[in-house]
C-alpha cells in the first residue's frame, strides 16, 4: 500500500498575522533533531517528536520562544497531498461530507427553494454558503475551529488506490482551539491540510448561511520562555468504501480525547416528572385538544406534524404519563385524524395554527406572530412529516393494544393511517424515489433528490405488520435499498429539515438508521444489519466525541456542561442539539443487542444520560442570552460548541423539540441494561451500580442514587436467549423497576431473565 502521506508531505510553518490575516510566514521540514530559526523578530526552537506504530503515526511538536517576543503568532502543521482529485471523498465530522461540494445557493435564513430551475424531481443537492470546497475551478478551501465539529479530525477516502486516511486533532491545545484549514490547488490536483494553534480562520469565517463574516481569531502573544505544542495523529488503512472510512472513525473517536467523564445529576424519572408537567402546563391547547409542539406563539410554534415532535410527542405521554397525559394524547391523535388533519393526497398537513392547516412553505418571517403560510409556496410539504407520524403512529398502535387489548381503535385512525402509508406506496412506484418537498394536495414531488424520508422504510415495515399487507413490506425494502445505494454508501444524509436546504444533516442520518434496524429486525436478514451498523457510524460521527472547554462567562461554563453526546444539526446550523432530533438513540441499544460491539453503549451511554442536564429546573434554571431563566421543563435546542450564531455556550429564550428527544429517553432508555447469565450491568441512568453473582448468574444488584432527586429506575433484565431476539416496540411498558431516595441504597434482585 502507497501510503498517502510520506515524511517529506509533514510541513512545520510558523505564522504571524496582522488581526486574522496572515502577513508572514517561515516553512521548515518536520524533522526529530531540534530546529533553530528567527522569525518575527524573535529566536526560535522547534521540536518534533514522531511515534509510529501499528494504527499509525502520532506526532508531537512544541516551539518555544528562545529570545525576544512575538505578538499574534501560531504554530501550524501542514499536510500536503501531492495527489488529489476531485473524485476524494472528505469529511470533517458534524459540518463537511464528500466536500460539501455541491451547487450553492446563497440564501438568508430560513432558506427554501422556489426558483423553477431548482424544482423537479431529480435535482443534484443545493446547499446555502456553508464552509465546502467548490465545484469550479479556482480557489477552493475552508477553515473551522475544532468546536465546530463533533469530532476533531478530518476523514478522507481514495477511491483510485483504496485507501482511507484520518488526522485526529486535539480540539484544545491549553486553553485555545484548534483550527483546520484545507485548500485545493485551482486545478484540484493537490490539495493540504494546515492544523493551527491559537486557532486562527484567516480573514472571514462562518456564520448562519454565509462564509464572509470578518474572523475575530487572534493568534498568541509570547515572551522568552513561552511555548505552543500541537499533537496529533495520522492513520493510514486499507479501505474498500466511504462506509469503511466511518467505521475506522467510529473506532478511532475517542484517540486523542479518552473517554468523556459523564456527571450523575438528574435521574431519567426526574426529568419525566418535570417534563410532563411542563407538557401539561405550556403546551396543551385545550380549545381544539392537542398538544402543541411549542407553546404556540407562532406557526412553527404550535403544531407540527412529526419533524419536532407533533404526534411523537404523544407516545411518551402515552407511555409515560398520567392519566390526564395520556386521556389527552389520544385525544391529540384524535384532533388530527377527525379535523382535517390530512391532505388530499393522503399525507399529513406540516402545520396548524389559530384554526388553519398549513403547509411548509414558510415566509422569511415565519417565528413572528404574525407569520402565515407564503400562498405561493403553501402547498409545500416536507415529506419527512408524514414519515415520521406513520412511523410514530403504529407504535402508539402498539402500545395501545398492549395498555387497553379491548379497546377499539378508531376506524378514522386506521383509515388516516392506511391513507398514508398507501399515499407512499404510490408515491414510491410513480416515481422510484420519495423527495424531499411535494405537493401536499396532487402528491407530485416538487424538490426531489435527498435522504429527507429516510425513516419512511421503517413506517412502511410497520405498516406492512400491522394491517398485515406484504406489499407494504416489499416497498420498505425497494426504499432501502434505494436510500442505501445513493446515499449511505455515498456517505450523504441530507434534506431533513425544512431549513437548511439539502445541507448534509444528521436527522436524515438518524431516520435510515431507524428504518435499517426496522428491515432487519421485521425481515431477519443479516444485510440490513450490516447497513444499520455502517448508518450508525454514519449518524455517530455528528455526536460530539469529547467535553467542550465552555467559556466561564457562558451560561455553559457556569453550569459545567458535558457536551459529549450532543448532536450536530446540520451542516448549515452550526449546533450541537441536546440529543437527536427527534429519537431516543434506542437503535443503539438494539445494535448493542445483536452486536455486542460496546461502541454503542458507549454512544447511547453519552447520548441519553447527559440529555438530562440540559434541562431548565426551578432549582437550577438555565439562563438565555438576554438573561431570561427559562421556565421549569424547558430545554432549548442550542449546544453552541461554535460561534455560528455569536453565543457559545448559550441559548436563546426558547422551548424546544428536544424535550421531545428527552422525553422518549425517558420512555425507550432502560436505566440499566442487565444480562443476568454474564452479569453485565450497562447503567444509562444516574445511578450507580455493583453487581453481585452466584454460581455464575446474577443474585442482585446494589443500586445507589448520588443525585439530590429520588430515582424510580427502568431494568431491562435478559439472558442470552432473549438477547438474542429483536426488541422490537415498547419493550419497557410494565418492565421491572426500582425506586431509590436520594443518596440512597437499596439491593434489587432482578426475575425477568
Amino acid at each position: 500500500m502507497t501510503p498517502i502521506v510520506n515524511q517529506e508531505n509533514l510541513t512545520v510553518k510558523l505564522h504571524r498575522y496582522e488581526g486574522a490575516a496572515l502577513c508572514e510566514e517561515i516553512r521548515l521540514p518536520m524533522t526529530a533533531s531540534p530546529q533553530a530559526c528567527d522569525f518575527a523578530g524573535a529566536k526560535w526552537k522547534i521540536s518534533c517528536q514522531q511515534v509510529k506504530g501499528a494504527e499509525g503515526t502520532a506526532v508531537s511538536l512544541s516551539l518555544e520562544l528562545v529570545e525576544g517576543k512575538a505578538k499574534n503568532v501560531a504554530l501550524c502543521a501542514e499536510v500536503s497531498f501531492p495527489a488529489w482529485g476531485t473524485d476524494r471523498y472528505l469529511v470533517c465530522p458534524g459540518v463537511v461530507y464528500a466536500g460539501n461540494r455541491f451547487e450553492v445557493r446563497p440564501m438568508t435564513y430560513p432558506p427554501i427553494l422556489i426558483d423553477p430551475s431548482d424544482l423537479g424531481v431529480d435535482q443534484p443537492p443545493r446547499i446555502t454558503d456553508v464552509v465546502r470546497l467548490e465545484i469550479a475551478p479556482g480557489k477552493s478551501e475552508f477553515q473551522l475551529l475544532a468546536g465546530a465539529m463533533a469530532v476533531p479530525s478530518i476523514g478522507i477516502y481514495d477511491p483510485t488506490q483504496s485507501q482511507g486516511l484520518l488526522v485526529l486533532t486535539r480540539p484544545f491545545e491549553g486553553h485555545r482551539e484548534t483550527s483546520y484549514k484545507f485548500s485545493e490547488s485551482d486545478d484540484r490536483s493537490s490539495a493540504s491540510l494546515e492544523i493551527v494553534t491559537p486557532g486562527i480562520r484567516q480573514n472571514t469565517r462562518y456564520a448562519m448561511a454565509t462564509t464572509k463574516v470578518p474572523s475575530e481569531d487572534r493568534g498568541a502573544d509570547l515572551m522568552a520562555g513561552d511555548s505552543l505544542e500541537l499533537h496529533f495523529q495520522i492513520r493510514e488503512f486499507a479501505c474498500s468504501g466511504i462506509p469503511m472510512l466511518f467505521e475506522r472513525l467510529l473506532a478511532d473517536r475517542y484517540v486523542m480525547t479518552g473517554l468523556p467523564v459523564m456527571a450523575n445529576e438528574l435521574p431519567f424519572s426526574a426529568a419525566w416528572d418535570i417534563l410532563e408537567q411542563k407538557y401539561n402546563r405550556d403546551n396543551w391547547n385545550a380549545t381544539d385538544g392537542y398538544y402543541r409542539i411549542g407553546l404556540g406563539e407562532n406557526r412553527s410554534q404550535d403544531y407540527q406534524s412529526g419533524w419536532v415532535g407533533g404526534l411523537m410527542n404523544t407516545l411518551p405521554l402515552m407511555h409515560e404519563g398520567s392519566d390526564m397525559s395520556r386521556d389527552r394524547a389520544m385525544k391529540c391523535l384524535d384532533f388530527v385524524f377527525t379535523h382535517g388533519g390530512q391532505g388530499e393526497s393522503g399525507f399529513f398537513h406540516g402545520c396548524y395554527h389559530q384554526g388553519v392547516w398549513s403547509g411548509d412553505g414558510f415566509d422569511l418571517d415565519m417565528w413572528t406572530p404574525q407569520a402565515r403560510p407564503h400562498p405561493d409556496r403553501d402547498h409545500y410539504h416536507l415529506l419527512r412529516k408524514s414519515a415520521d407520524v406513520l412511523y410514530f403512529l403504529f407504535k402508539q398502535f402498539d402500545l395501545i393494544k398492549q395498555q387497553q387489548p379491548d379497546w377499539e381503535i378508531p376506524e378514522a385512525w386506521l383509515l388516516g393511517t392506511r391513507r398514508c402509508a398507501d399515499a407512499f406506496q404510490t408515491l414510491w412506484k410513480r416515481y422510484g424515489q420519495l423527495g424531499q418537498f411535494l405537493d401536499i394536495n396532487t402528491g407530485e414531488i416538487i424538490i426531489g433528490g435527498s435522504s429527507s424520508t429516510g425513516i419512511a422504510p421503517a413506517g412502511m415495515v410497520l405498516a406492512a405488520e400491522f394491517f398485515q399487507e406484504p406489499t407494504y413490506l416489499e416497498t420498505a425494502v425497494a426504499m432501502g435499498e434505494y436510500f442505501h445505494r445513493n446515499f449511505t454508501e455515498k456517505g450523504i444524509t441530507n434534506g431533513g429539515p425544512s431549513e437548511a436546504l439539502q445541507c448534509p444533516d444528521s436527522e436524515s442520518a438518524a431516520g435510515l438508521l431507524e428504518s435499517y434496524v426496522a428491515l432487519w429486525e421485521s425481515t431477519g436478514q443479516t444485510r440490513w444489519l450490516s447497513a444499520a451498523e455502517e448508518a450508525a457510524a454514519q449518524l455517530a460521527s455528528w455526536q460530539l466525541s469529547y467535553n467542550y472547554t465552555f467559556p466561564e462567562s457562558s451560561e455553559f461554563g457556569r453550569l459545567g456542561i458535558k457536551s459529549a453526546g450532543g448532536v450536530f444539526a446540520n451542516s448549515q446550523n452550526g449546533h450541537g442539539g441536546p440529543g437527536i432530533c427527534t429519537h431516543s438513540g434506542n437503535t443503539y441499544l438494539k445494535l448493542y443487542r445483536a452486536t455486542g460491539k460496546d461502541i454503542y453503549k458507549q454512544l447511547l451511554l453519552e447520548l441519553a444520560h447527559n440529555l438530562t442536564q440540559y434541562l431548565s429546573r426551578q432549582d437550577r434554571p438555565i439562563h438565555a442570552q438576554d438573561g431570561r431563566p427559562m421556565p421549569s421543563g424547558w430545554i432549548n435546542e442550542r449546544l453552541n460548541t461554535s460561534d455560528w450564531d455569536y453565543n457559545v455556550g448559550g441559548v436563546f429564550y426558547g422551548s424546544t423539540w428536544a424535550e421531545v428527544s428527552l422525553m422518549l429517553t425517558c420512555m425507550e432508555i432502560p436505566g440499566i441494561y442487565l444480562r443476568g447469565d454474564t452479569g453485565e450491568a450497562v447503567v444509562f441512568d444516574h445511578v450507580q451500580v455493583q453487581v453481585h453473582q452466584q454460581d455464575g448468574r446474577v443474585s442482585h444488584l446494589e443500586i445507589h442514587n448520588p443525585t439530590a432527586f429520588s430515582a424510580t429506575v427502568k431494568i431491562l433484565a435478559e439472558d442470552a436467549t432473549s438477547a438474542a431476539k429483536p426488541l422490537g416496540h415498547n419493550y419497557l411498558w410494565k418492565c421491572e423497576t426500582v425506586t431509590l431516595q436520594r443518596g440512597k441504597t437499596v439491593c434489587f434482585a432482578p426475575y425477568s431473565y
